[in-house]
């Protein structure tokens, strides 16, 4: 299914890839990758539109696209590593928390705990967030490259560092032989009927259209803006 030309199902709901040129062999592994990756980009951006939690309160999280990309990392890995899949995943997640530096509960506390007000708003716990269609305060919006944020004002944030080794998005020598086309749901129609990977950049700037307006404002105070707006720091750590 790598020759040009060539047509097939995503994992993504009647999404379709098209490969638009012959993909070589040693780059096929990188390319199925590539292709994961933009099918979790597409659900944060059609999520973005669904008011309903696990939908709009979710969408394009500070740690979504970082951890979408390592997710696909690890699985290239546990892939070449060969043997039972689960254990060589297993072992290529603890190398990979290793190279990141992975903290304690006590420090992920801290941090979670400094970002609550500013990225995040205050909640009383899972289900409560996950019902607070505003739970999400700012976004990540940095597709390819990844880049991640750092929780402010913790001491050990600085010191955090992309693993050596690993990349941070895929050249386009890789996106450049393909393209995916999504079917857009009924709730994200103002992007239109069908959207392509190849067209990420317009549907976020879409979103970002809405992000940077008011939000609404509190229940005692005057009518705010749109459900969906955050004002001009809305992506900003």
């Amino acid at each position: 299914m790598n020759r040009a030309g060539a047509t097939y199902p995503a994992i993504y709901p009647a999404a379709v890839v098209t490969v638009s040129s012959a993909i070589p062999a040693s780059e096929v592994l990188e390319t199925a990758a590539s292709i994961a990756y933009d099918e979790s980009v597409w659900h944060e951006i059609e999520t973005w539109f669904a008011m309903s939690g696990g939908g709009h309160n979710s969408s394009f999280s500070p740690e979504d696209l970082p951890s979408n990309f390592l997710g696909t990392w690890v699985a290239r890995r546990a892939i070449v590593a060969g043997g039972n899949f689960d254990t060589a995943a297993t072992t290529e997640t603890n190398t990979l928390l290793t190279q990141l530096g992975a903290r304690p509960p006590a420090d992920t506390n801290l941090a979670f705990a400094a970002v609550t007000g500013r990225w995040i708003a205050t909640s009383t716990g899972y289900l409560d967030a996950g019902m607070n269609l505003r739970y999400l305060l700012r976004r990540n919006f940095a597709v390819n490259p990844i880049v991640p944020w750092l929780a402010p004002g913790v001491g050990f944030c600085p010191s955090t560092t992309w693993p050596v080794g690993v990349p941070t998005g895929f050249a386009a020598t890789i996106t450049g032989r393909y393209d995916v086309e999504f079917t857009v749901p009924p709730y994200a129609s103002v992007l239109g009927a069908k959207v392509r990977r190849s067209a990420f950049a317009a549907a976020i700037a879409t979103i970002k259209a809405e992000a940077v307006q008011l939000g609404p404002a509190p229940p005692a105070g005057p009518v705010g803006g749109i459900a969906r707006g955050y004002g001009p720091a809305f992506e900003t750590p």
